[in-house]
C-alpha cells in the first residue's frame, strides 16, 4: 500500500513498522489483561503512527469489518484554524468536492462526524452541511 500511495506523494518515506498503531497494552501492572485493541490499525502518511495530525490514511482490519479512513487526528489548533480557514474562504469549491463529485458521494454519501458546539470566533459555524 506504501508504495502505490508514493506514485501520488514521492515524499512519503515511511517503512511499513512505523505505520503500525500499538495492539496492545502494558498488562504487567493490570488486572485486565485484555487487548488494549481488538483491530489492527496502520496509519499511512509522512508522519507515521507518532504523528497523527499529518493527514494520511488510517486502515482498520477485525473480524466485524475493514475500514479505509482518510484525514488526520488531534491535529494542532493553528492547522485546524488553517483549515477552516481555506473552507470559509472558498465554500462553493469545498462543496463541489464533496457534495457535486458523484464519484465522492457514491463512495462516502456524505460527510460524517460531529458539528461544532461552539462557534469559532470570526463567527461562523463551519460544517460540512451548513457551509
Amino acid at each position: 500500500m506504501i508504495k502505490e500511495i508514493q506514485k501520488y506523494d514521492p515524499k512519503l518515506k515511511i517503512e511499513p513498522k512505523d505505520c503500525i498503531l500499538r495492539i496492545h497494552k502494558d498488562i504487567r501492572f493490570s488486572k485486565d489483561k485484555s487487548p488494549y485493541n481488538l483491530h489492527y490499525t496502520a496509519f499511512i502518511s509522512r508522519g507515521g503512527h507518532k504523528n497523527k495530525s499529518v493527514p494520511g490514511i488510517f486502515l482498520r482490519f477485525s473480524p466485524e469489518m475493514v475500514g479505509i479512513m482518510g484525514g488526520c487526528f488531534s491535529i494542532s489548533k493553528e492547522r485546524l484554524h488553517n483549515v477552516r480557514t481555506i473552507i470559509d474562504q472558498n465554500p462553493s469549491g469545498f462543496r463541489k468536492l464533496v457534495e457535486d463529485n458523484k464519484a465522492f458521494v457514491q463512495k462516502f454519501e456524505e460527510i460524517k462526524g460531529s458539528a461544532l458546539k461552539r462557534i469559532p470566533k470570526n463567527g461562523k459555524r463551519l460544517t460540512g452541511r451548513n457551509l
